[in-house]
């Protein structure tokens, strides 16, 4: 999720602050110019020639009148329809799609990204088609979508916004706090140009570490207790361990054969759990990176991965639907749960001993230690990518692929709030307290 840069130190006039934000957002969209062109978003092309027939018309004709000369490319915002893709498998397609770009000097931002408002009301025009890009909300919504510049702080309790940590040109992938609290690591990226793992003050919103460089987008990170060791996976297909305190890197698995998705320390922070999009999944011993165990079961590539509050059993779900229990000592599969008819995208457990998971069919489960379900939740609209549970396993909280995040009450289930994705302006930011984090894009 993204919004404004936190701010600190003394507060300004609400007029004069608000005039200011106008200003600025005025000025971002001239220099970042962004599209999400009313048409392709609210009325999708049939097919990719009215795709085609959209970016050389009235697409270029907003280039024309907001971009600020002639300058680099414009990124739009394109919506293909079912037809549409089905046209980019044909011989040529994809190059007529690329020609049409590059002669009108743009490139593509967003795909098939929510358009603003409620796309599903009766009245559509009355929510999402604002042709005023002075209006904040569209201006929020615009920059939130294309921007991935930012995390949002909230409350656990109260749901507020306490404040915003600045990201600039980094898509988030994952996001976890250190076991006190009081640090936010944030793994993530550019896809085939760069990524990292960023770790930041909860407090004040400064990055005090940058774990590992590499030049595809990070997937996936963890602390050790006590900050000691961080673990950073991507798309090079490596784990690299850092000094959580020096940033100095340790060592490196070269084990896997496919992205990594998924790494995890157990709580006693004696072992380190890997796993890849093959499926491979393995045990290795945190502080030297030796292979303690290879576990053998997923069909599908390996999405989450948490350990039992007393290290004893580490636990993963997959695509292919199941949540699974290996023992760390002896590496045996101890039991198998269909958790979700499709993919099963994160689970997390709590300190009573339950378990959550979260998939594709936009349903959020919890599960009794035995592996025997002991809730459902409402489902989501769509596929709901993470959950969480707070520290005491009150709460719990997960956020889906529109961007939605819900706060429930763990034990009846109750839907205790749910948090926006653009959010009004943020208040000036407050000491944060029970802390949950949201990024932007990935799970």
């Amino acid at each position: 999720m993204e919004g404004r840069r936190m701010r600190n130190g003394k507060p300004r006039s609400a007029k004069r602050e608000a005039q200011s934000d106008s200003q600025d957002a005025s000025r971002r969209t001239l220099r970042e110019p962004l599209l999400l062109t009313y048409c392709a978003n609210v009325h999708p092309s049939p097919d990719l020639a009215g795709v085609l027939a959209a970016l050389s018309g009235p697409v270029a004709m907003v280039r024309d009148r907001v971009a600020a000369g002639p300058g680099p490319s414009f990124p739009v915002g394109i919506w293909l329809s079912g037809q549409a893709v089905r046209d980019l498998a044909a011989p040529m397609a994809f190059a007529r799609l690329a020609e049409t770009l590059t002669r009108e000097r743009m490139e593509i931002a967003t795909v098939n990204a929510f358009p603003f408002g409620d796309f599903h009301a009766r009245a559509v025009k009355r929510g999402v088609y604002r042709p005023d890009w002075k209006s904040t909300e569209r201006l929020d919504y615009t920059l939130a979508v294309a921007g991935f510049e930012q995390i949002f702080m909230y409350h656990l309790d109260t749901g507020a916004l306490l404040g915003v940590i600045d990201v600039a040109d980094f898509r988030v992938e994952s996001l976890s706090f250190s076991d006190d609290g009081t640090a936010l690591l944030a793994a993530g990226g550019l896809a085939g140009k760069y990524g990292s793992a960023l770790l930041f003050d909860v407090e004040t919103g400064q990055k005090t570490t940058e774990f590992d460089k590499q030049y595809d987008a990070v997937l996936c990170a963890d602390l050790a207790p006590g900050g000691t060791l961080a673990a950073v996976g991507g798309a090079n297909r490596k784990v690299r361990v850092f000094d959580g305190f020096t940033a100095e890197r340790l060592f490196e698995i070269a084990d896997h054969t496919d992205w990594v998705q998924a790494v995890a320390f157990s709580p006693d922070g004696l072992y380190l759990a890997t796993g890849d999009r093959a499926g491979g999944l393995y045990l290795w011993e945190s502080d030297t990176g030796r292979r303690v165990h290879e576990l053998r079961g997923h069909s599908g590539a390996v999405s989450a991965l948490t350990f039992q509050r007393d290290s004893g059993v580490l636990v993963s779900v997959g695509r292919d639907g199941t949540m699974r229990f290996w023992g760390v000592e002896a590496g045996n599969a101890i039991r198998q749960v269909a958790a979700h008819g499709v993919a099963a995208l994160d689970v997390v457990s709590a300190v009573n001993g339950r378990w959550a998971t979260s998939g594709a069919d936009g349903r959020v489960r919890i599960w009794n230690a035995d592996g025997g379900e002991f809730r459902s939740l409402e489902p989501h609209g769509d596929w709901v990518y993470q959950v969480s549970f707070s520290t005491d396993g009150a709460k719990l909280v997960a956020g889906d692929w529109t961007g939605v995040v819900r706060i429930y009450e763990s034990e009846t289930g109750a839907l205790l709030n749910a948090l926006s994705t653009v959010p009004p302006a943020p208040a000036r930011p407050v000491a944060l307290a029970s802390p949950v984090a949201a990024g932007s894009g990935g799970r």
